[in-house]
Formats: C-alpha cells, structure tokens, sequence
C-alpha cells in the first residue's frame, strides 16, 4: 500500500516505484540479441 503523497495528481503510478522501474532500465545490457538464432552473444568490453 502506498501513501497519497506519493503518487502524482491524475497518475495512478508511484513515484518511488517509478524511479526504481526507471533506475533498472537504465543499467547497461551485457548481451546482444542475435535476432534469428535466437541467442544472446556477450558484449566484451
């Protein structure tokens, strides 16, 4: 359960919950999708 507060006027999503949401979109992907092989290759740096 959340608080009113933490929610933004008309919007039903919270805040907080949000920017975690955003935060783990956000990390870098260490793979790649291949496409038809259906594989993820590694991304070496």
């Amino acid at each position: 359960f959340h608080l009113l507060v933490e929610f933004d006027e008309a919007k039903r999503s919270c805040r907080k919950r949000l920017a975690g949401h955003n935060e783990r979109r956000r990390k870098p992907q260490l793979a790649i999708y291949t496409g038809k092989s259906g594989k993820l290759l590694p991304v070496y740096q």
